[in-house]
């Protein structure tokens, strides 16, 4: 089975999100201010910021701005207490929370990949703007059909041509029982190229009007498309004012997501990366199982694999364990190596047969072997080392250690029948004494939040797509209920 020529189509949902929520996130070169210090950590202005923007509105208490801020400053304070509090005593933290931490590395030494390597190369021009702001006032309305195989798509392109598509279509349901006859599920709204796919617009552009096209191949399938109508408007010069920002930051993720896919290629291509279909199928039976039991609970794979050796996938992973998995240019991956690499969290659905089950984790094999290089990559050039690296690796690493404590408070059943709210309080007060809190209020009161009556009691969670967790780590939710 060879992986190699698939991988860079499969940059992953979270590759492809962080293009789009860097540009605007993240600048790793920018000196942040700093807003207080809790002992050894640190909270800039820009965390309290995104922190507060995508906080929950009912923690932000207060009759005036100020108080709100304050309030919620102190959250974020307790949260970096209580956590700084387990790491310096070396409180066990759980499977999750440790395979959680070994992810967010990858994640932050991919981000700072795209920031470092790929986003300087990316520029656009005032011209190219310009030209994007006249293309989106080009609006079509299109039919489109497909096939699963090129020879009906050619028949039925002609039929199309000869009886036009309300006959073509009456045709049809007279074939197929299963057939419902309505035209209007197979024609669009008047939409832009900012809302066509780029092989949709490439095979509509120019086709003629009312002409249908040749099938085109897009995907699996066979396209045969005809333009219904075309809308052109004209564009005043305080529309490419205004909306110039806005089209700069489209062209600049288009731009930047074709430039990863050719880094990605430049990376990993020359590792001529192979997986030996044997040992795939024992790995992907074996997390297939796993996926499946619906008693595992929280066990993530190798908890699993260790309690439930008597399943007969489970003790053929374990022979198989040394076995070699992947090779590559200089090395090998087996299978007990791997599954330290590997996405599980990744598995997004269940599947009816166990091949598209493992299609799915062989797309996952795909990713984490990439990122895996690229990783490699990140190291080398001692991006892991970098202030931004470290900073955003505390913040993390600070809301699991939080979160994980906060569980245990929450699970305790204290005999003396103290709340969950008085221990909390009563372990703050401690460490409040134990570590030094220094907070710039000075700075606090000239930073302006979003106060609208709309912010107040809404709240927008920005997630990185299939990671499962927020672009910003957001004041826990129970501190309305938890705090004095």
């Amino acid at each position: 089975m060879n992986i190699q020529k698939k991988y860079f189509l499969i940059i992953s949902l979270f590759f492809l999100f962080l293009v789009a929520v860097l540009f605007f996130l993240n600048d790793q070169t920018e000196e942040q201010k700093i807003l207080a210090k809790v002992g050894s950590k640190e909270i800039t202005e820009r965390d309290f910021l995104l922190n507060y923007e995508f906080g929950l509105p009912h923690l932000k208490t207060g009759k005036t701005s100020k108080e709100r801020k304050s309030n919620y400053l102190q959250f974020m304070i307790n949260e970096y207490l209580i956590a700084l509090d387990a790491e310096e005593k070396g409180v066990e933290v759980t499977p999750e929370v440790k395979y959680q931490t070994e992810k967010l590395k990858r994640e932050l030494l991919l981000e700072s990949i795209i920031e470092n390597d790929v986003k300087p190369n990316v520029n656009v021009s005032m011209d190219e703007i310009k030209e994007a702001i006249s293309k989106s006032k080009v609006s079509f309305k299109f039919f489109y059909w497909n096939e699963k195989d090129l020879k009906n798509a050619l028949i039925i392109k002609d039929m199309f041509t000869e009886n036009g598509i309300e006959e073509t279509f009456k045709i049809l349901s007279q074939k197929k029982s299963d057939f419902h006859f309505d035209i209007s599920k197979y024609i669009t709204e008047y939409l832009t190229y900012l809302d066509i796919p780029e092989e949709t617009l490439e095979a509509i552009q120019n086709l003629p009007a009312h002409e249908f096209s040749e099938p085109v191949k897009i995907d699996d399938r066979y396209f045969i498309f005809q333009v219904m109508d075309i809308r052109r408007t004209t564009v005043t010069s305080k529309e490419y004012l205004d909306k110039a920002s806005t089209f700069r930051k489209i062209l600049f993720n288009a731009k930047l997501q074709d430039e990863v896919v050719k880094y990605v290629d430049k990376q990993v291509t020359p590792q001529n990366i192979k997986a030996k279909t044997k040992f795939f199928n024992v790995f992907a039976n074996a997390i297939i199982d796993w996926y499946r039991d619906e008693n595992k609970s929280n066990l993530i794979f190798s908890e699993w694999t260790d309690k439930n050796r008597k399943i007969a996938s489970v003790q053929k992973f374990y022979n198989y364990q040394d076995s070699v998995l992947i090779t590559y240019k200089n090395g090998t991956f087996t299978l007990k190596e791997f599954q330290k690499h590997f996405y599980f969290d990744k598995i997004t659905e269940e599947y009816q047969t166990k091949n598209q089950f493992k299609h799915h984790i062989n797309d996952i094999i795909l990713m984490s072997i990439r990122d895996y290089f690229l990783e490699i990559e990140a190291r080398r050039k001692g991006y892991d080392k970098s202030d931004w690296f470290k900073h955003e690796f505390m913040k993390w690493t600070s809301k699991f250690a939080f979160e994980d404590q906060l569980f245990k408070y929450m699970s305790h059943k204290s005999p003396d029948t103290i709340s969950v709210k008085s221990r909390i309080n009563n372990d703050l007060k401690i460490l409040k004494s134990k570590y030094d809190v220094i907070v710039d209020y000075k700075m606090l009161d000239t930073l302006s939040v979003n106060e609208t009556e709309k912010s107040k009691q809404t709240t927008v969670q920005l997630m990185k797509s299939g990671l499962n967790r927020l672009a910003e780590p957001i004041v826990d939710g129970h501190w309305k209920s938890i705090s004095k």
